[in-house]
Protein backbone atom coordinates (compact mmCIF):
# COMPACT_ATOMS: atom_id res chain seq x y z
CA UNK A 1 0.00 0.00 0.00
CA UNK A 2 1.42 3.37 -1.00
CA UNK A 3 1.56 6.36 1.34
CA UNK A 4 -1.16 8.18 -0.66
CA UNK A 5 -3.46 5.14 -0.60
CA UNK A 6 -2.94 4.80 3.16
CA UNK A 7 -4.01 8.42 3.72
CA UNK A 8 -7.07 7.97 1.48
CA UNK A 9 -8.07 4.74 3.25
CA UNK A 10 -7.75 6.31 6.69
CA UNK A 11 -9.86 9.29 5.59
CA UNK A 12 -12.66 6.95 4.44
CA UNK A 13 -12.50 5.02 7.72
CA UNK A 14 -12.77 8.25 9.72
CA UNK A 15 -15.74 9.40 7.63
CA UNK A 16 -17.59 6.12 8.23
CA UNK A 17 -16.83 6.24 11.94
CA UNK A 18 -18.06 9.83 12.20
CA UNK A 19 -21.47 8.86 10.81
CA UNK A 20 -21.97 6.59 13.84
CA UNK A 21 -20.44 8.98 16.32
CA UNK A 22 -21.95 9.23 19.78
CA UNK A 23 -23.21 12.60 21.00
CA UNK A 24 -20.46 13.27 23.50
CA UNK A 25 -17.43 15.55 23.78
CA UNK A 26 -15.88 14.26 27.00
CA UNK A 27 -12.25 13.45 26.11
CA UNK A 28 -11.01 13.50 29.73
CA UNK A 29 -9.41 10.38 31.17
CA UNK A 30 -6.71 7.77 30.78
CA UNK A 31 -6.55 5.88 27.48
CA UNK A 32 -4.70 3.09 25.71
CA UNK A 33 -4.55 2.24 22.05
CA UNK A 34 -2.72 1.03 18.99
CA UNK A 35 -1.52 2.66 15.81
CA UNK A 36 -0.34 1.69 12.34
CA UNK A 37 1.13 3.75 9.55
CA UNK A 38 4.02 4.66 7.30
CA UNK A 39 7.24 6.56 7.86
CA UNK A 40 9.39 8.41 5.33
CA UNK A 41 12.44 10.62 5.65
CA UNK A 42 16.15 10.74 5.00
CA UNK A 43 19.52 10.12 6.60
CA UNK A 44 22.58 12.12 5.62
CA UNK A 45 25.76 10.02 6.01
CA UNK A 46 29.10 11.86 5.91
CA UNK A 47 32.44 10.03 5.87
CA UNK A 48 34.13 12.79 7.91
CA UNK A 49 37.29 12.67 5.81
CA UNK A 50 39.37 15.71 4.97
CA UNK A 51 39.05 17.37 1.56
CA UNK A 52 39.23 16.33 -1.23
CA UNK A 53 38.16 12.86 0.00
CA UNK A 54 35.14 14.09 1.94
CA UNK A 55 31.83 12.76 0.65
CA UNK A 56 28.23 12.66 1.77
CA UNK A 57 25.25 10.54 0.76
CA UNK A 58 21.62 11.40 1.47
CA UNK A 59 19.63 8.17 1.75
CA UNK A 60 15.86 8.18 1.59
CA UNK A 61 14.29 6.12 4.39
CA UNK A 62 10.79 4.64 4.29
CA UNK A 63 8.70 1.75 5.62
CA UNK A 64 5.80 0.71 7.83
CA UNK A 65 5.47 1.58 11.51
CA UNK A 66 3.13 0.29 14.21
CA UNK A 67 2.83 0.06 17.95
CA UNK A 68 1.03 0.98 21.17
CA UNK A 69 0.37 4.23 23.01
CA UNK A 70 -1.08 5.20 26.38
CA UNK A 71 -1.67 8.47 28.16
CA UNK A 72 -3.87 10.77 30.17
CA UNK A 73 -5.65 13.98 29.14
CA UNK A 74 -8.03 16.45 30.76
CA UNK A 75 -10.61 18.63 29.07
CA UNK A 76 -11.03 22.23 30.27
CA UNK A 77 -14.11 23.40 28.42
CA UNK A 78 -13.06 23.24 24.79
CA UNK A 79 -9.33 22.85 25.55
CA UNK A 80 -7.32 19.67 26.12
CA UNK A 81 -4.03 19.09 27.94
CA UNK A 82 -2.36 15.71 28.32
CA UNK A 83 0.74 13.51 28.20
CA UNK A 84 1.41 10.32 26.26
CA UNK A 85 3.92 7.45 26.09
CA UNK A 86 4.40 5.31 22.99
CA UNK A 87 6.37 2.27 21.86
CA UNK A 88 6.67 1.42 18.18
CA UNK A 89 8.28 -1.11 15.87
CA UNK A 90 9.37 0.27 12.52
CA UNK A 91 10.89 -0.95 9.29
CA UNK A 92 12.14 2.39 7.97
CA UNK A 93 15.32 1.81 6.00
CA UNK A 94 17.42 3.43 3.31
CA UNK A 95 20.11 2.03 1.05
CA UNK A 96 22.84 3.58 -1.09
CA UNK A 97 24.81 1.43 -3.54
CA UNK A 98 27.59 1.99 -6.06
CA UNK A 99 30.15 -0.20 -7.81
CA UNK A 100 32.42 -0.34 -4.76
CA UNK A 101 30.16 -0.63 -1.73
CA UNK A 102 26.66 -0.71 -0.28
CA UNK A 103 25.53 1.36 2.70
CA UNK A 104 22.29 0.76 4.62
CA UNK A 105 20.68 2.60 7.54
CA UNK A 106 17.58 1.28 9.32
CA UNK A 107 15.34 2.45 12.18
CA UNK A 108 13.88 -0.41 14.23
CA UNK A 109 12.55 0.02 17.79
CA UNK A 110 11.40 3.37 19.21
CA UNK A 111 9.80 4.64 22.39
CA UNK A 112 8.99 8.15 23.54
CA UNK A 113 7.13 10.63 25.72
CA UNK A 114 5.19 13.68 24.59
CA UNK A 115 2.90 16.46 25.78
CA UNK A 116 -0.33 17.15 23.89
CA UNK A 117 -2.45 20.31 23.77
CA UNK A 118 -5.60 20.64 21.73
CA UNK A 119 -9.02 22.13 21.17
CA UNK A 120 -12.41 20.39 20.80
CA UNK A 121 -14.90 21.57 18.17
CA UNK A 122 -18.03 19.57 17.26
CA UNK A 123 -16.78 16.29 18.76
CA UNK A 124 -13.42 16.62 17.02
CA UNK A 125 -10.21 17.18 18.94
CA UNK A 126 -7.31 18.75 17.04
CA UNK A 127 -3.99 18.75 18.89
CA UNK A 128 -0.31 19.52 18.64
CA UNK A 129 2.38 17.32 20.15
CA UNK A 130 5.89 18.05 21.44
CA UNK A 131 8.12 15.38 22.87
CA UNK A 132 11.15 13.13 22.93
CA UNK A 133 11.87 9.80 21.23
CA UNK A 134 14.65 7.23 21.40
CA UNK A 135 15.10 4.75 18.54
CA UNK A 136 17.53 2.02 17.54
CA UNK A 137 19.37 2.44 14.23
CA UNK A 138 21.34 -0.26 12.42
CA UNK A 139 24.18 0.94 10.18
CA UNK A 140 25.94 -1.39 7.74
CA UNK A 141 28.63 -0.98 5.08
CA UNK A 142 29.70 -3.80 2.76
CA UNK A 143 31.90 -4.02 -0.31
CA UNK A 144 35.41 -4.56 -1.65
CA UNK A 145 36.76 -1.04 -1.94
CA UNK A 146 39.49 -1.87 0.59
CA UNK A 147 40.65 -4.97 2.50
CA UNK A 148 38.78 -3.99 5.67
CA UNK A 149 35.55 -3.85 3.66
CA UNK A 150 35.94 -7.31 2.16
CA UNK A 151 33.34 -8.46 4.69
CA UNK A 152 30.43 -6.61 6.28
CA UNK A 153 31.00 -4.07 9.04
CA UNK A 154 28.01 -2.93 11.06
CA UNK A 155 27.00 -0.88 14.09
CA UNK A 156 23.83 -0.36 16.12
CA UNK A 157 23.12 2.85 18.01
CA UNK A 158 20.19 4.31 19.93
CA UNK A 159 19.56 7.94 18.99
CA UNK A 160 17.44 10.60 20.72
CA UNK A 161 15.07 12.84 18.80
CA UNK A 162 13.01 15.99 19.30
CA UNK A 163 9.49 15.24 18.04
CA UNK A 164 6.80 17.61 16.79
CA UNK A 165 3.37 16.52 15.65
CA UNK A 166 -0.19 17.36 14.64
CA UNK A 167 -3.24 15.12 14.95
CA UNK A 168 -6.98 14.80 15.35
CA UNK A 169 -9.31 12.38 17.12
CA UNK A 170 -13.01 11.88 17.52
CA UNK A 171 -15.19 9.83 19.87
CA UNK A 172 -17.13 7.17 17.97
CA UNK A 173 -18.63 5.86 21.21
CA UNK A 174 -18.45 6.88 24.85
CA UNK A 175 -15.11 5.12 25.30
CA UNK A 176 -13.77 4.63 21.76
CA UNK A 177 -11.54 7.10 19.93
CA UNK A 178 -10.29 7.02 16.36
CA UNK A 179 -7.93 9.46 14.71
CA UNK A 180 -4.82 10.14 12.69
CA UNK A 181 -1.48 11.74 13.51
CA UNK A 182 1.58 13.06 11.70
CA UNK A 183 4.88 13.49 13.57
CA UNK A 184 8.37 14.56 12.52
CA UNK A 185 11.44 13.37 14.43
CA UNK A 186 14.69 15.36 14.42
CA UNK A 187 17.24 12.74 15.53
CA UNK A 188 20.57 13.80 16.96
CA UNK A 189 23.67 13.80 14.77
CA UNK A 190 25.79 10.81 15.69
CA UNK A 191 29.20 9.37 14.81
CA UNK A 192 28.86 5.69 13.90
CA UNK A 193 32.14 3.82 14.26
CA UNK A 194 32.30 0.29 12.87
CA UNK A 195 35.87 -1.01 12.64
CA UNK A 196 37.86 1.65 10.84
CA UNK A 197 34.71 3.16 9.38
CA UNK A 198 33.91 6.43 11.16
CA UNK A 199 30.87 8.12 9.60
CA UNK A 200 28.46 10.76 10.85
CA UNK A 201 24.69 10.22 10.53
CA UNK A 202 21.90 12.83 10.54
CA UNK A 203 18.45 11.14 10.34
CA UNK A 204 15.12 12.96 9.94
CA UNK A 205 11.88 10.94 9.68
CA UNK A 206 8.18 11.81 9.39
CA UNK A 207 5.50 9.29 10.45
CA UNK A 208 1.82 9.16 9.51
CA UNK A 209 -0.30 6.90 11.75
CA UNK A 210 -3.94 5.89 12.06
CA UNK A 211 -4.87 5.53 15.74
CA UNK A 212 -7.54 3.57 17.60
CA UNK A 213 -7.92 4.00 21.36
CA UNK A 214 -10.03 3.06 24.37
CA UNK A 215 -10.73 5.78 26.99
CA UNK A 216 -11.31 4.61 30.56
Amino acid sequence: MTFKNMIATSAVALAVATSAMADTTNFSGAYIGGNFGYGAGKAEINNREAAPNNSSIDMGMSGVIGGLHTGYQHQFGMFILGAEAAANLSNNDGTSKDAAEKTSFKRKHAFGLAARAGVVINNWMTYVKLGWENAKFDYKVSGNVAPFLADNVSKSKRLNAFVTGLGFETLVAKNMMIGAEWTYSFYQNKTLSAGVVDDKAKPRIGDFKVRLGYKF
